[in-house]
């Protein structure tokens, strides 16, 4: 029981000794714990470092990669000028016209009676005038100028009304505007249909299409709009005909951006030979786009996207400061910005933009500088 005691004794002195020592290293650490002005020099050890550039004016040609619809050059409903029933439609879908062709005749026996009724006042209000025009050139005694001219008017008043029921039968026959295929038909033989003067609802008898050339229209981003003009070149290539490249120039330009897609409209004439394009393909259209000599270039690596909005960041008074960014022409390595604010002495992140957020301080090593 003695010797028992006696190891217990031996195993506190231990701990004890144990416990100093733990104590005095302690006492030791906390000796060398840094004073508070060498806390400044730990933080800016913090400071993370970035590199940056300054924007740079560069001349560059890139190609732009874009998508185009094609659509006829000319396309209309064709509809008729006047109310009656369909006697006979001569073309029907897929058939050629020429400008002019008659496409369909119309009947309106109410017009066909009127027709009848006018040509016979006509006649009557002629033969008055023309025998009282000879009574007073050969014998003015027996009438007066009075009657001649009250004549002459109802005769010229019903030549005029007999004018216009022969246009009124003229419109009943319907004739293609241009040169083009027909696409559509809407109405058969004995179909009532209405004049597209006079009623909103009226039905179209066909549709006719120029196919004999194409228009091309390309929606263009704004960055790439400022440096086009009408007789650019560009090159067209349409999928659905393999091996085949298509030169053509711009024909027209909208000027005007479309205030939702920020895009401009850009038509591109296409001669339509052997009619092996149809209107609704597309194609893609590679065009060359020009650097701004008033715009700055920064590198890729420089931009930043989130929520289909480009930027960049920037180290301003040691602070990062982030800017949303319009893009302009680019190539593999450097991207105009068309942002006015931009300045050739602004640093611009290029690298160590993953430790970084707005209002951050950094320090900035001059990439440009320091090669």
């Amino acid at each position: 029981m003695k010797e028992l005691t006696k190891n217990s004794h031996i195993t506190l002195l231990v701990w004890a000794v144990l416990v100093i020592s733990c104590q005095k290293q302690n006492n030791q650490g906390a000796a060398q714990t840094a004073p508070s002005g060498d806390k400044l020099l730990i933080e800016q050890v913090n400071v993370p470092t970035v590199e940056v550039v300054n924007p740079q004016y560069r001349q560059f040609t890139g190609t732009a990669s874009l998508v185009g619809t094609l659509s006829p050059y000319q396309e209309v409903k064709l509809f008729a000028m006047e109310s009656g029933y369909v006697k006979a439609i001569l073309k029907d879908i897929g058939d050629p016209v020429k400008a002019h062709e008659v496409v369909a005749r119309l009947e309106n026996p109410e017009i066909q009676r009127k027709y009848q009724e006018v040509k016979a006042q006509f006649e009557v209000k002629k033969s008055i005038y023309e025998r009282l025009k000879s009574i007073y050139e050969q014998t003015p005694d027996l009438t007066t100028i009075e009657h001649l001219e009250v004549a002459k008017a109802d005769f010229t008043s019903s030549k005029a009304m007999l004018d216009a029921i022969k246009d009124q039968l003229g419109f009943l026959t319907v004739r293609a505007p241009f040169a083009g295929v027909i696409t559509e038909r809407y109405v058969d033989i004995g179909a009532l249909v209405q004049s597209g003067l006079s009623h909103t609802s009226a039905r179209p008898l066909v549709d006719v299409m120029d196919i004999s050339r194409l228009r091309l229209n390309i929606h263009v981003p704004e960055s790439d709009a400022a440096t086009l003009k009408v007789g650019d070149n560009l090159t067209v290539i349409f999928p659905e005909i393999a091996g085949e490249k298509f030169s053509a120039t711009i024909a027209r330009m909208a000027n005007a951006l479309d205030p939702i897609t920020k895009t401009m409209r850009v038509e591109v004439d296409i001669n339509n030979e052997g009619l092996k394009l149809k209107p609704g393909m597309y194609a893609r259209i590679e065009m060359a786009v020009k650097s701004s000599t008033q715009a700055l270039s920064v590198p890729q690596p420089a931009l930043s996207v989130e929520k289909n909005q480009y930027f960049i960041y920037k180290v301003v008074n040691g602070k990062v400061k982030k800017f949303p960014v319009r893009l302009g022409v680019q190539d593999k390595n450097y991207i105009e910005i068309l942002n006015g604010e931009l300045k050739a002495d602004d640093e611009i992140i290029v690298t160590g933009k993953q430790l970084i957020s707005p209002g951050m301080e950094v320090e900035a090593i001059n990439k440009n500088k320091r090669l």
